[in-house]
């Protein structure tokens, strides 16, 4: 019974400083035998028992009960809300002979509508769950006479054994054991509720603004990189089929020139640098890169190659190959080396 100092129920009706002649006995032993019957619904679901024992483990029962309620203030003690401490002793004359959980299966059966209507948070399904437990109680009491303890019987089992969450869980106690909150553990339900709902709300945004970003930008990733391949190959096939010269990707260029070292530059001018390089057959070459950046740039580099590649001097030499390279740092670059 360690949950009675911690389980948010509301003592109005049992509370020194709120009894008046409208509090009665009567309203205070219903709070208290809806807290008492969490402590049963728990010794259900360990011992498949519905009540207890004996007169003595009841009594006992009884007793630890109201030792956990001393310090609350309190009008009424546990004692005075039972005729008997064998009001809690399992006995056959309950309700229609049941004693355990195997009585219960065999008189109504292992899944009835209680599985399907008084599992989960009850908060959402209060009203089936009600209407679940009377339907069940209905058909108890229509097997027999003895059946003054079938609803307590009814409760019990959706509370300790049906949900989910428990029988000291604040919603399976309202909702099935009939125990009212405190206003200030409702309060405080209500607003842990709100701020759950606020915070999945955000994080949810927050989620799918997240993946609306990375898709955007991936997607611009691969426009931007499909960009710069289709300006390589439009490059390309501009130049192969005019000038008979090889195709070298950047990365030959950079071996050759020693990453297009200042130690490999030989010449700078308005339309280029130039840079002299060892290919990897160990041809000595010298590699144009030219330095303009607008759209007449790509005429002026395929005119370029198609004149040297066609003319024949002894002081011109002939054109090797060429290369064109395309990214989002540098840009559009070309190259030429003879």
């Amino acid at each position: 019974f360690n949950y009675v100092n911690t389980f948010p129920w509301d003592i109005s009706a049992c509370s020194t400083t709120t009894a008046t002649a409208a509090t009665t006995t009567e309203n205070c032993c219903s709070s208290l035998r809806g807290l008492f019957r969490i402590g049963l619904a728990h010794h259900l679901k360990k011992t498949n028992t519905f009540y207890l024992p004996n007169p003595q483990s009841s009594a006992s029962c009884i007793h630890d009960f109201q030792s956990h309620l001393s310090s609350i203030p309190i009008v009424h003690p546990f004692s005075t809300c039972h005729s008997s401490t064998n009001e809690f002793v399992a006995n056959p004359s309950n309700c229609d002979g049941i004693v355990t959980l195997s009585d219960w299966v065999d008189v109504i059966g292992h899944n009835t509508v209680l599985q399907s209507s008084c599992d989960g948070n009850l908060a959402e399904f209060l009203r089936s769950c009600l209407e679940a437990r009377m339907e069940v109680n209905s058909r108890l009491v229509s097997l027999g006479q003895n059946s003054s303890k079938c609803l307590a019987f009814t409760a019990l089992y959706a509370a300790g054994i049906v949900n989910t969450f428990g029988p000291d869980d604040v919603r399976t106690a309202e909702c099935v054991l009939g125990i009212s909150l405190s206003r200030s553990g409702s309060d405080s339900r209500s607003k842990k509720n709100t701020i759950f709902a606020v915070l999945g709300a955000l994080i949810g945004t927050l989620v799918i603004l997240g993946a609306t970003w990375v898709y955007k930008r991936c997607n611009n990733k691969t426009k931007e990189a499909q960009s710069h391949r289709d300006y390589v190959r439009t490059v390309k096939a501009r130049v192969l089929p005019n000038t008979g010269a090889k195709w070298f990707c950047i990365a030959e260029l950079e071996v050759a020139t020693n990453g297009f070292s200042h130690h490999s530059l030989i010449g700078q001018g308005g339309f280029g640098v130039v840079y002299k390089g060892t290919l990897s057959d160990g041809t000595l070459v010298a590699v144009k890169k030219m330095m303009s950046f607008d759209a007449q740039a790509d005429s002026d580099f395929v005119n370029e190659a198609e004149i040297i590649s066609k003319i024949r001097h002894r002081n011109l030499l002939p054109l090797r190959g060429f290369c064109a390279t395309s990214d989002p740092i540098n840009g559009n670059e070309r190259y030429l080396f003879t």
